[in-house]
């Protein structure tokens, strides 16, 4: 399960990375955003929900999964912002 909030850690671990923690946050950063940015594209009105889970079960087409019942989907306007910084962070991403 990851709550949307979860997707400005991406941004913040690429920025220790830029400042001189270990290397390894950058690429942490980089897969965190990338699995966010999909929950935005995958959904039909173009906003991530606020919750989605993983489907980890062998076989299954479908690896996120949002309930219904917890469908709210929030405009928020930093998560557009870091996801921007992390594209130039990651521009071959």
């Amino acid at each position: 399960m990851q709550d949307h909030l979860v997707c400005y850690l991406g941004g913040t671990l690429a920025l220790g990375a830029h400042n001189g923690l270990d290397p390894i946050h950058m690429e942490l950063g980089r897969n965190l955003t990338d699995t966010c940015i999909e929950t935005y594209r995958r959904m039909p009105t173009g906003l991530s929900p606020e919750i989605t889970y993983f489907n980890m079960a062998p076989g299954n087409k479908e690896d996120l999964i949002v309930k219904v019942s917890r469908v709210v989907d929030l405009i928020r306007i930093a998560t557009y912002f870091l996801s921007v910084w992390c594209r130039r962070a990651f521009p071959h991403a």
